[in-house]
């Protein structure tokens, strides 16, 4: 079984793919926010709605980062 994140590097990785439109980045990182049930995930439910966005950039840069670690 491959892991998710090295499914996501063949397909977003910098060798497999072209660049994304900010509003695509903004999606990816917002779905892969929602996607975990997390206490870091929980804690944005009590953020204000103009820092929403940022933090999901956050969270998903954090997130891969763990994730390449674990491999």
């Amino acid at each position: 079984m491959t892991s998710l994140v090295l499914q996501d590097l063949a397909t977003f990785g910098p060798d497999h793919c072209q660049s994304v439109s900010y509003e695509q980045a903004v999606d990816y990182t917002k779905k892969l926010t929602e996607s975990q049930y997390e206490n870091f995930t929980v804690a944005s439910w009590f953020l204000p709605k103009p820092m929403k966005q940022d933090f999901h950039a956050v969270y998903s840069f954090c997130r891969w980062a763990d994730d390449l670690g674990d491999e």
